[in-house]
């Protein structure tokens, strides 16, 4: 090999290194290596301050625990209406013969109907249910802190 030929190869060895340094140094200087060190808890603290769903979860706790459930104590008012309609062809026959012929005849009936409930006494269940309702909301997970 001549000298121009291993001085050429050398060249293009000492350029393809400059490049691959450039390209080594521009990649860590995007990447900050020196990050710092988070322990578990701010770790978990952190993610859980960021969830979104959470974050519903624990307002939807605040709301219901303002909003108490005394649908035990207060009355039910329950109401129906219902209408039948019918459509017959009759033919009737008297004790002196005669045949009476009826077509299309139309009847109609309604019905409508209220009904209230008021529990009055039921050996404490209502107050137990309430009791109930209550400590469920009080004591869900995503009403307090995650850690205790």
């Amino acid at each position: 090999m001549t000298m121009k030929k291993q001085n050429l190869q050398y060249m293009k060895w000492i350029g393809k290194m400059i490049v691959l340094l450039f390209i080594f140094n521009f990649q860590f200087s995007i990447f900050d290596c020196s990050a710092q060190r988070v322990s578990l808890d701010e770790c978990l603290e952190k993610a859980l301050e960021s969830n979104f769903s959470i974050k519903i979860i624990r307002n939807e706790a605040r709301m219901d625990k303002n909003n108490l459930n005394y649908s035990t104590f207060l009355p039910t008012l329950e109401g129906t209406v219902k209408q039948t309609q019918t459509r017959n062809d009759t033919k009737t026959e008297n004790s002196a013969g005669e045949v009476n012929k009826m077509s299309d005849v139309k009847t109609d009936n309604y019905t409508a109907g209220v009904a209230l409930n008021w529990r009055i006494f039921d050996g404490l269940e209502m107050f137990m249910k309430n009791r109930k309702s209550y400590w469920q909301w009080e004591n869900l997970p995503c009403s307090k802190p995650w850690r205790t």
